[in-house]
């Protein structure tokens, strides 16, 4: 997606939102297909953009576990569409954020008409996630380290960096004019 303009890659992922919010049956196969060729222009590995995040594979699987605990009766057809098309949505958008600049980005969702809050809060986004996940990685690999094991070890350091990344988004956002009022 390198080569594409940035607001053609935005409209790609607008597109394949929409197909699978509004299309019954197999559109999460479609996306995920969607998703695939679209490694496969930017000579990037969808495999390995899925087994390099974990937790896409795990928030993807999460409403198949949902359809499961509630008993539907075909959960399993719910379930392997709901992840299909949600491993397509974030790998789409992780490719998005990989090979697209957010300044870019940001033109792009102006030159569509979008208000300067979505042109802002957008780019935003999609860097806010690869930053979560180096966090993480950065945390679970020194608290492993030092020895330490499971969980807790690594929440507790992890939600102090993201508060403190937060605060100082809080007032970067207040520096440029951006208001809770």
């Amino acid at each position: 997606m390198a080569r594409m303009a940035a607001k053609y890659k935005l409209l790609l992922l607008a597109a394949c939102a929409a197909a699978g919010l509004l299309l019954p049956g197999s559109a999460g196969l479609a996306v995920l297909a969607a998703s695939v060729a679209a490694h496969a222009i930017e000579r990037k590995s969808f495999f390995a953009e899925i087994a390099d995040r974990p937790a896409i594979i795990l928030f993807a699987a999460l409403p198949a576990v949902f359809f499961l605990l509630l008993g539907f009766p075909d959960w399993q057809a719910l379930g392997l569409n709901s992840f299909a098309y949600l491993c397509g949505m974030l790998s789409l958008a992780s490719l998005l954020s990989a090979t697209t600049g957010m300044a870019e980005i940001a033109q792009a969702l102006s030159s569509l008409g979008a208000g300067r809050e979505i042109s802002f809060a957008f780019p935003l986004a999609l860097r806010s996630s690869r930053t979560f996940s180096a966090s993480l990685s950065k945390t679970r690999r020194a608290q492993s380290s030092r020895g330490g094991g499971g969980v807790f070890p690594i929440l507790v350091p992890l939600f102090h960096s993201l508060f403190k990344r937060a605060r100082a988004l809080a007032y970067s956002l207040e520096s440029r004019g951006f208001s809770s009022e």
